[in-house]
């Protein structure tokens, strides 16, 4: 008898020690636990590209592009025919977005509509860190990110891992005052302790929880910030914050899992930002370069000189037609399109992007 429970208690390790190497569908990543960010790129090489997510926003130096223009947002007003569904998916708290209508992003610079199909928060244990990208070197207590996928795709599974294929829409929060917006989550969060757990909501207006302006935003081009890391993502971080109270805060701080063996909370669920490598943040307003902690709440918009910068207005997502013209480009050939190259490297003549 013995023997045979010796031999059951092998079998059961090996399973165990299977399970955790693999995890539930390779879901074994972590932050605090399981496998840690910097060992991500071993398990999911996508993370060791060159072309990762986060990064430092360095607001003296982006590039403007007047071009990218400002976001249609409108759309995210409707709530008819829009399903929510609050999930704890034991990394973070989500909202998955269904129905028999889309909610449709377009414009600030995004070649055709986007359509949402989830938003989820990253943030602290502490209010001096919870975001995953950083202004000028200073983190926030949290993040929210809008995750869309390009409506050339016909779901989001084919648009993940396609270049472009992703659109994250990033907002940055400030503690201030109760903001009502948030309540519908909020007042729900005790039913979602635990990885797995999902409750549906009552619908609403997307667009209410952003803040009062979306006008000024920064955009470059890199990853998911969770595995597998695929780097088909356009980054657009807004320079306007959110702002929720300590009190609403901490009932994120408060969300657990039951992802590992023991009981953890969700918060410090951040991946430390990642090289530029090269790459250019754009802005689409001189107004860019005018940064505070706190945003820019209701200022007006306003035309600033920045001297020693140089204005791009080539467009920032060119359509698969779309190639570089050499006799109108030869003089600038080597200041301008460099400046437009993504990665760092001079694209040849007649290239085609995307």
């Amino acid at each position: 008898m013995s023997l045979l429970k010796a031999e059951a208690f092998v079998v059961i390790s090996v399973f165990c020690c299977s399970f955790l190497v693999k995890g539930d569908a390779g879901n074994m990543w972590g932050y605090q636990d399981g496998i840690p960010p910097a060992l991500w790129p071993r398990e999911y090489r996508s993370c060791g590209g060159r072309r990762q997510s986060p990064i430092n926003i360095q607001t003296n130096q982006v590039v403007v592009n007047q071009r990218l223009g400002r976001f249609d947002l409108s759309d995210l007003n409707m709530i008819n025919n829009i399903m929510l569904t609050l999930k704890n998916n034991g990394h973070t708290v989500e909202v998955d977005v269904e129905g028999r209508n889309n909610l449709v992003v377009t414009g600030g610079g995004l070649l055709g509509p986007y359509l949402v199909k989830q938003f989820h928060f990253h943030w602290g244990s502490q209010d001096s860190r919870g975001s995953e990208h950083d202004m000028n070197g200073r983190f926030f207590p949290m993040e929210m990110h809008v995750v869309t996928y390009s409506q050339r795709y016909r779901m989001f599974e084919e648009a993940e891992n396609a270049t472009g294929g992703l659109a994250v829409l990033s907002f940055l929060f400030d503690i201030g005052p109760d903001n009502p917006e948030f309540d519908e989550i909020i007042s729900r969060m005790n039913e979602v302790q635990h990885k797995d757990d999902h409750v549906e909501i009552q619908a609403f207006p997307l667009r209410s929880l952003f803040p009062r302006s979306t006008d000024v935003f920064y955009r470059y081009y890199g990853g998911m910030t969770t595995p597998p890391c695929y780097e088909s993502v356009i980054w657009t971080i807004f320079q306007e914050h959110i702002r929720i109270s300590e009190r609403q805060i901490d009932q994120f701080r408060h969300l657990g899992d039951r992802h590992f063996r023991r009981f953890r909370g969700l918060s410090d669920n951040y991946r430390p930002t990642q090289p530029l490598n090269g790459r250019y943040v754009y802005t689409n307003t001189p107004i860019g370069y005018q940064y505070r902690r706190e945003g820019t709440f209701g200022r007006p918009l306003q035309p600033i000189s920045a001297p020693n910068r140089q204005f791009v207005s080539m467009p920032q997502f060119l359509s698969s037609n779309t190639r570089f013209n050499g006799k109108r480009n030869n003089l600038r050939r080597t200041s301008q399109i460099r400046r437009y190259n993504l990665n760092g490297r001079l694209f040849p003549r007649n290239i085609t992007l995307y």
